[in-house]
């Protein structure tokens, strides 16, 4: 990953250890950074999506034959990109999990 290699590469002076330490702060700063800007809030997606989807399920129920098409278009995205969130919401549990488990195996 781009990001891990850019922190990473940056040259701290000092021992071993203070550069091992100073390198993990960074990267953590950066790893937050990058999952506050680009995943987000995952249970928060879900919402947007499923108001999103339900929204153009409601105008289907009420629109003329003439745009019909272009709804249905818009539910078809609106479901895929529903999928993705699901998806991602599932990763993340699966990855908490994982988290939770090996703090508490002892």
């Amino acid at each position: 990953m781009k990001l891990i290699h850019d922190s990473w590469t940056n040259t701290v002076v000092g021992c071993s250890m203070f550069i091992l330490q100073h390198k993990l702060k960074r990267l953590k700063i950066e790893l937050r950074s990058w999952n506050k800007n680009f995943v987000g809030n995952v249970q928060n997606e879900v919402f947007l999506k499923q108001t999103s989807l339900l929204a153009i399920q409601q105008s289907l129920e009420t629109t003329s034959l003439f745009v019909l098409d272009v709804l249905i278009c818009q539910e078809k995205i609106a479901k895929e990109k529903l999928d993705h969130a699901f998806h991602c919401q599932y990763l993340f549990w699966k990855e908490r999990a994982k988290i939770i488990w090996f703090k508490d195996r002892d």
